[in-house]
């Protein structure tokens, strides 16, 4: 199932992705994620190995159902299993609780390949990416306009 997304992003988008909380849930705790920081805690969870933070929730920004939410999300659980990736639980949470949490996953050394595809399939304009000792990224998977300035905001997909 493809998803459409929006051709793509303006700078209030953007803006509200930089300020999302990603809370990784482990052990019993929130771990909150931030672009443009860095989170040894998740690089030691992650056995020093490449993570991603995705969810399958509201395609393109725009508000699905509690139910559709939830298929889609177990859909995208039984995609990182046949890909053998350790996940944990993750929320995306804004910051302005203009939006709704959207559920996702924390996924250990995806290939970014299978995960650019994952984002597309489920209509994603973007995911967080991190890499060990470096700080978090956001990755886009459509064009930003204005074009970004952001050391922390990367167009691969795009």
């Amino acid at each position: 199932m493809i998803s459409p997304v929006k051709e793509s992003l303006d700078e209030a988008l953007l803006s509200a992705f930089l300020q999302t909380d990603y809370l990784v849930i482990c052990q019993g705790e929130q771990i909150c994620v931030r672009i443009g920081q860095q989170h040894p805690v998740i690089d030691q969870l992650a056995g020093m190995q490449p993570w991603a933070i995705l969810t399958a929730a509201n395609p393109g920004t725009e508000p699905l159902g509690d139910e559709e939410n939830r298929r889609r999300h177990r859909q995208l659980q039984q995609s990182a299993a046949r890909a053998e990736l350790q996940t944990w639980p993750s929320i995306n949470r804004d910051q302005s609780r203009q939006w709704e949490d959207e559920h996702g996953l924390l996924l250990i050394a995806p290939a970014t390949d299978w995960l650019l595809a994952q984002a597309k399939r489920f209509g994603q304009l973007g995911l967080v990416y991190g890499q060990p000792q470096h700080k978090a990224e956001l990755w886009l998977t459509v064009p930003c306009h204005p074009a970004n300035t952001s050391d922390y905001v990367r167009e691969v997909g795009a």
